[in-house]
């Protein structure tokens, strides 16, 4: 036996004897149920008789499920998450209970932007797969499909008849049978190689630090068309009773995953030029042009930033179809403005990507990752 377990048998048997040596006769708790909300804190209170100050501080307490509500050796007891646990206390033989119900999580989210990752008759029951990706705006997707920033995210993975439409209107149910048209896959956790994934549907708050999931039990949201735009919207349950209502009116970028992707064109700049060109739009923002050039293709990027700012603001910029800070002007291969790549001084459109601009002891340095439109990838730094 190490010394470590030899000292919490010694703890446990001290426990045990200190309680019995007095002879307590009751032990209860001030309460039997506690109805919290996450985050909050309840004291619990250990009622003995006879009142001995000695017992009462050697009292032993513990939860049976800590990812629900955690007590610490006093009887705090911390809402951890929604969910069902029950907090015993113990002296000696005795023991005294307390059932915690930690109430469901409330989530309302607009998103800003969306993504829809197209795989075709991906599971083979002639359906049409493909994972809609909702985002609010702390977060941008690379073309690599990671993400940057922080924020709140939403993973749909949705199946509709097989028509050859990467995204098809309707209303969406919980895959049942074998059916799966107009149906979404609930979210579920799968271990591969000793590493745990996060599948089907899911509501995500991607942090630097890490990813926190809510997975999606059940309810019902619609996709539909408006004009060139999608309208999606819906209330969701959590597995965990979590109610998500969210919302989405906006454009689409999809990428087509049943197709092996395009050669990627990887420039590496040598040469950059920063230029401020103020309210030049008319848009209530300044914009400033950085111009990166790699043999004979040059990169235009045209920032959106606020307009007091005396110097590009440090950040990430994702191309946007409406002007709004952090964010880069789409292209004009008529005019050569906005955000433009030129190869052999012909301009080709970018349809998606970002942009991460940071300075470093006075010197600027770009990471960026965009789609142009005939669908090949450009990367540069």
């Amino acid at each position: 036996m190490n010394k470590l377990s030899a000292l919490f048998l010694s703890l446990a048997l001290l426990l045990f004897t200190a309680c019995n040596r007095h002879e307590v006769t009751s032990l209860v708790l001030s309460n039997d149920a506690l109805v919290m909300r996450v985050g909050e804190s309840r004291q619990l209170e250990a009622i003995i008789l006879p009142l001995s100050s000695s017992i009462y501080n050697i009292v032993y307490w513990k939860s049976s499920d800590y990812s629900v509500a955690s007590v610490d050796y006093r009887g705090n007891v911390t809402a951890v998450y929604s969910g069902s646990c029950t907090i015993t206390a113990t002296c000696g033989d005795l023991r005294a209970t307390c059932v915690v119900s930690v109430g469901a999580l409330d989530y309302e989210v607009d998103f800003s932007h969306a993504i829809a990752y197209y795989y075709g008759n991906y599971y083979g029951e002639n359906t049409e797969n493909t994972i809609l990706r909702l985002l609010d705006d702390g977060l941008t997707v690379g073309v690599d499909g990671v993400m940057q920033g922080a924020g709140l995210f939403l993973n749909l993975d949705i199946n509709t008849p097989q028509n050859g439409a990467q995204l098809t209107g309707g209303k969406y149910v919980k895959a049942t049978g074998r059916d799966k048209s107009f149906s979404f896959a609930a979210g579920n956790f799968i271990e591969e190689n000793n590493a745990l994934y996060v599948v089907g549907s899911f509501l995500g708050s991607y942090q630097p630090n890490g990813l926190g999931v809510v997975l999606v039990e059940d309810s019902t949201f619609s996709i539909e068309q408006a004009g060139a735009d999608w309208r999606i919207s819906g209330v969701l349950i959590g597995n965990r009773a979590e109610r998500i209502a969210f919302s989405y009116l906006g454009s689409v970028a999809f990428q087509d995953m049943t197709t092996p992707p395009p050669d990627t064109l990887k420039l590496r700049f040598n040469t950059q030029t920063i230029t401020s060109l103020g309210d030049v739009y008319g848009s209530g923002h300044a914009v400033y042009r950085v111009v990166l050039e790699s043999g004979t293709y040059r990169l235009q990027l045209e920032c959106y930033a606020i307009q007091s700012t005396s110097e590009l603001p440090q950040g990430v910029y994702a191309l946007g179809s409406e002007p709004s800070l952090f964010t880069l002007r789409p292209s004009d291969t008529v005019l050569l403005t906005g955000t433009l790549l030129f190869d052999n001084a012909v301009p080709v459109a970018l349809h998606h990507g970002s942009a991460q601009i940071t300075k470093h002891s006075g010197i600027w340095t770009v990471n960026c990752s965009f789609v142009d439109v005939t669908g090949r990838i450009v990367t540069g730094q």
